[in-house]
């Protein structure tokens, strides 16, 4: 089982849409295919994970949200406590009085 379900939504595609997307997505999100094909095999309980905004980017080019593009309850969490660590470790923005 992979930590994310690309797999499975591009499986269910025609391989015409398929071969497209798989073109498209890296372009799109900024990366190689090559990139991109080793996110669609990431096993799941790997502690591989994929930039947030390119999860987001990746929601949004599946008409889903940000949690539906994870195979597992747990593996969503984790990324979300990531994803907190990472905002509180940014300044706050400075005001100028």
């Amino acid at each position: 089982m992979y930590k994310f379900k690309f797999h499975t939504l591009l499986q269910r595609m025609t391989k015409e849409d398929y071969d497209t997307l798989m073109v498209l997505i890296p372009k799109l999100i900024g990366i190689t295919k090559r990139t991109f094909i080793g996110w669609i095999y990431i096993p799941l309980g790997s502690g591989q994970e994929i930039p947030a905004g390119a999860l987001i980017k990746l929601a949004h080019l599946f008409e889903c949200s940000t949690k539906d593009l994870f195979e597992d309850k747990t593996e969503f969490e984790k990324f979300q406590i990531e994803l907190k660590k990472s905002f509180s470790k940014t300044e706050p923005y400075a005001t100028h009085h």
